[in-house]
């Protein structure tokens, strides 16, 4: 246990500015998330398209 800190199971989560991911399985949808919050949702839905990612 942490005092002041909380466990979340999402596979990235995002906390004000700070933006973390469990484990390497979860690098495409970390990075996801960096382009969505650096230039936009647009974007990230695109580049999602092209590698083909659903998730």
């Amino acid at each position: 246990n942490c005092p002041g800190y909380s466990f979340s199971d999402e596979r990235v989560c995002v906390d004000g500015n700070l933006i973390t991911s469990r484990a390497a399985g979860c690098a495409v949808e970390f990075a996801l998330m960096l382009v969505e919050k650096l230039v936009g949702m647009d974007e990230r839905n695109a580049i999602a398209k092209s590698i083909l990612f659903n998730g």
